[in-house]
């Protein structure tokens, strides 16, 4: 199972590393519903009391009798009798009895009968044979000397005797493979049997024990109690859990030490160490937003007001935005400002507004305080246009210089503008003179723009200062005159 939920790590103002934005708010959302899911798998899931009761709580083994002996949570047991107990571990021999006898596991004893196997034979010396036997109990026959006679060379005898002791051979033999079958169902090891180190009492027991121990160490449902009724750690048993149906705190019996608090419904265990353990750690047990003085439990729901956000469509007026300004009502350049984009953050926004403020100060004091209200509508770019008709070259030839000097350039001009102007102070900078009792009233004023290329521009004014008439503008070499306004 995977984790649900990627922890945020909130800051504090005035960090905006994590803004209270709609990612992160449906982080918690889709975390709180995937958590919902679980929990509601994990509740329709669990096993019932009633599925409960048919598992197994205990597993013995008596070695004396060989009975497995299972007993279940609802109180029923099932054995198993694996007759261990009649399975021979060893066996001897009774010659007088002429018995088998076997030694079985559980310490009893089964005799077998072999006296309708074997013939018993009483060797009695003759005059020809003399019996001897020896302390193993071997019988020995010798025979005499000089006692056989031509009446005791029997031509099958030697035949006879041969037939008897295979018959002795072949129970000897019987009695052995019995107890070699006896232990290889016992322990076995011995070869006799395919699979047999697998399908012996000893191996059907060492299962059993083995799980047994594995029931042991697994975690045992309980039931559920009030933490006032747990019963005291010495008296549980390693793996016995509870289900605790009141809200607790720890205590220095807990492995996470004492003083945490627990809400109802926690599982505890008994550790091996010999600790209760909560299943789940210790879990949130309220949760409230950071404008809230209580915490509620259960399935909470937070809103903007209560973490102190502003809600979708709120009024953000009285929230405070930190951020780096670069305004200034000194401004003496214009500073380029980088595109703004989707996504930003509102320290980034502002900084670039504060910084476009700046621009538009330096553009203001660049455009001066001088009144063009009646220059070209008013307007910047219609006072630019204005100026330059004004200065530019339009409409035909009044006059003509052949020469270059400024003299002459003025005399021509004189010549030509006679019904206007009755006379013109000149020379190489001619400032404006005023013309009295003259009809229009105006004033004549030569400019010099360059003399080194004789480059010069001559203005009609009339009484009020205002440009009514640019005569000409030569440049370099003279031009003819040029009326241009």
């Amino acid at each position: 199972m995977n984790k649900a939920y990627k922890r945020i790590n909130w800051e504090n103002y005035p960090s905006d590393a994590t803004p209270l934005n709609e990612a992160n708010l449906n982080n918690l959302d889709s975390a709180t519903d995937t958590i919902d899911d679980r929990v509601i798998t994990l509740d329709t899931t669990k096993a019932t009391k009633t599925e409960v009761a048919t598992l197994v709580s205990n597993v013995t083994f008596e070695e004396s009798t060989g009975i497995i002996t299972i007993t279940k949570k609802n109180g029923s047991r099932v054995t198993i009798d694996t007759q261990m107990e009649k399975i021979a571990v060893n066996f001897t021999y009774n010659p007088t009895t002429q018995q088998i006898i076997l030694a079985l596991i559980d310490g009893t004893k089964q005799y077998i009968d072999l006296s309708t196997l074997i013939t018993q034979y009483e060797f009695l010396d003759t005059d020809t044979v003399a019996f001897t036997i020896g302390t193993d109990g071997k019988v020995s026959a010798i025979v005499k000397e000089g006692s056989i006679e031509e009446k005791h060379l029997e031509p099958n005898y030697l035949a006879k005797i041969k037939v008897e002791a295979a018959k002795a051979e072949t129970s000897q033999a019987d009695a052995a493979a019995s107890a070699t079958k006896a232990e290889s169902y016992a322990v076995g090891g011995t070869g006799s049997r395919e699979g047999e180190d697998t399908d012996n009492a000893a191996y059907y027991y060492r299962q059993a024990k083995s799980i047994s121990e594995s029931f042991a160490g697994a975690l045992r449902p309980m039931g559920t109690v009030a933490f006032a009724n747990l019963p005291a750690l010495t008296d549980a048993t390693a793996g016995d859990m509870y289900n605790i149906s009141d809200e607790f705190t720890t205590t220095d019996d807990f492995k996470e030490g004492s003083g945490n608090a627990v809400p109802a419904g926690a599982n505890i265990y008994k550790t091996s160490d010999g600790k209760w353990d909560v299943l789940a750690g210790t879990p949130v047990t309220g949760v409230k937003g950071a404008k809230e003085n209580v915490y509620r439990r259960g399935n909470v729901s937070l809103s903007a007001a209560n973490i102190g956000a502003v809600a979708t469509g709120g009024d953000t007026a009285s929230n405070v935005a930190s951020f780096t300004s670069s305004d200034d009502e000194t401004a003496s350049s214009w500073t380029s400002v980088v595109t703004l984009t989707s996504g930003e953050k509102h320290s980034s926004i502002f900084a670039k507004v504060s910084q476009m403020f700046k621009n538009v100060r330096y553009l203001y004091k660049m455009l001066g305080t001088t009144d063009i209200s009646g220059i070209g509508g008013g307007t910047v770019t219609g006072a630019i246009v204005s100026q330059n008709i004004i200065l530019g070259t339009k409409g035909g030839s009044i006059g003509y210089a052949s020469d270059c000097s400024l003299e002459s350039a003025v005399n021509q001009f004189i010549s030509d503008m006679a019904p206007y102007v009755p006379y013109l102070i000149h020379g190489d900078n001619i400032g404006g003179v005023p013309v009295d009792g003259t009809p229009n009233d105006v004033t004549i004023e030569v400019i010099v723009l360059n003399k080194l290329t004789n480059a010069y521009r001559i203005v009609l004014y009339n009484n009020k200062g205002t440009d009514i008439h640019t005569i000409c503008r030569i440049d370099g070499g003279w031009k003819s005159w040029v009326q241009i306004a």
